[in-house]
């Protein structure tokens, strides 16, 4: 790397707190591996909102916001939308080469300006997360990868979970992104599985822990003798089949859950989230939980309340940290009451949850989103707590084991753009598969 490095995290969405989360993780572990003067620009969805909540990050668009709307016409559309790709990955493969006076015949000054960032940029990380997956729409999200490739910028990978691919054009432009990449930090063997299946070479791919087991949290005293229990709903939009009737089952189960946690246990009961409290973002999940506190027993709703505030990831560590139990079924609520030093019950939406707990050892207590019904969730929950005694040590130093893993991920990056340094990436060979 450079003397300044100047880093560009793409494909972020910070006003998830998950998201955000992983990309405070990645920032510290970028600053463990190459030195904490480094520059960083992210690229996120919702970039001035992101501003107004977090200043201290300087942020820009995404690349396709910078493209033309194609025609809504299916085979028109989609010819158009490739032909603004191929223009867009011509300007960035002229201007890493310098002759960005060259693209200017065919880029606007609006393209030029975002393609300037990428430019600037003498490390592109694609962030963690869950969003290469076919069930999201993913061709704005390849297309950094692609145009940070073009520009013959080294590229990384951070934690992921990804795949499966199953579309023709997804497999070939991942194959390509995934064999040239620097470093792929994948966060479950089935991810690995689905590079494996595109005939991805593995010693650039790596599993390891989610990045936001790198963060550090204080555990404050406890004050009070009442059980104190967190529980993060959500909604579901692609749940199989009738995704109506399969949520409102889910919000049945949470509210038996709850009224009964309070009738048995004596618990306060908080509803709290990771997406919640930003009304510039598609989803809040405090709305979730107030539809199923309105719906509770009078008798219980003294001791429930719902959570409605926007907070950063520190600022989440430290309230989960006042909990002594979280249901969670936002992966990075779990995660990061874990970090907490909170135990977790989780329920599944994605694969990724039920690999996460897998990998710690409590796979017996994940229970799937869709598979919800009646009152199994509150008397598995129940039964969780009584055996909380014999778990929490395991659980614990499996979490520690975890931390080493996110925190050792400095290291590898400090490897990959040290390699980087030396200029571009050469080809790996990938089995031709379709």
């Amino acid at each position: 790397m450079t003397a300044e490095p100047r880093v560009l995290v793409t494909n972020c969405v910070v006003l998830n707190g998950g998201d955000a989360a992983i990309l405070y993780g990645l920032l510290d572990r970028l600053r463990a591996a190459i030195g904490p003067r480094i520059d960083v620009i992210v690229v996120d969805d919702q970039p001035e909102a992101v501003a107004g909540r977090y200043p201290q990050l300087p942020t820009t668009r995404r690349l396709d916001a910078t493209l033309g709307r194609a025609p809504s016409i299916p085979i028109l559309g989609r010819v158009v939308a490739e032909l603004q790709r191929a223009r867009l990955l011509a300007g960035a493969w002229c201007m890493g080469r310098g002759m960005a006076s060259l693209a200017r015949l065919w880029l606007n000054s609006e393209q030029r300006s975002a393609l300037e960032v990428f430019s600037w940029s003498t490390a592109v990380v694609s962030t963690g997360g869950t969003y290469l997956v076919e069930r999201y729409p993913i061709a704005g999200r390849l297309l950094e990868l692609e145009v940070a490739l073009a520009m013959r910028r080294p590229l990384v990978l951070f934690t992921q979970s990804l795949g499966p691919f199953t579309e023709r054009r997804h497999r070939r432009t991942v194959r390509t992104i995934a064999s040239r990449a620097r470093l792929v930090l994948l966060r479950d063997e089935l991810s690995r599985r689905h590079l494996i299946d595109l005939g991805i070479p593995g010693d650039h791919v790596q599993v390891v822990a989610d990045g936001a087991f790198a963060l550090t949290a204080r555990r404050p005293a406890r004050t009070g003798h009442r059980l104190r229990v967190a529980v993060s709903v959500r909604d579901w939009p692609y749940a199989s089949g009738d995704a109506g009737v399969t949520n409102t089952r889910y919000r049945a189960s949470i509210k038996g859950l709850v009224e009964g946690l309070v009738s048995n246990r004596g618990a306060e009961v908080t509803f709290l989230s990771t997406c919640q409290g930003a009304p510039e973002y598609w989803t809040d999940d405090s709305a979730v939980a107030t539809t199923i506190a309105e719906e509770l027993d009078p008798r219980v709703r003294g001791s429930v309340q719902v959570d409605r505030a926007f907070r950063s990831p520190p600022e989440l560590l430290d309230t989960l940290g006042r909990f002594d139990l979280v249901v969670a079924t936002r992966m990075h609520m779990a995660i990061l009451a874990l970090v907490a030093g909170v135990p977790v019950f989780p329920i599944a939406y994605e694969s990724k949850t039920r690999e996460l707990f897998g990998r710690l050892g409590m796979a017996e207590w994940v229970r799937d989103f869709e598979e919800l019904v009646g009152p199994s969730l509150s008397e598995d929950v129940e039964r969780f707590i009584d055996e909380l005694p014999a778990i929490s040590g395991p659980l614990r130093a499996m979490v520690d084991a975890e931390r080493r893993s996110a925190l050792a991920t400095a290291d590898l990056l400090a490897q990959a753009l040290s390699v980087a340094s030396r200029g571009p990436a050469p080809e790996r060979t990938a089995q031709a598969r379709s």
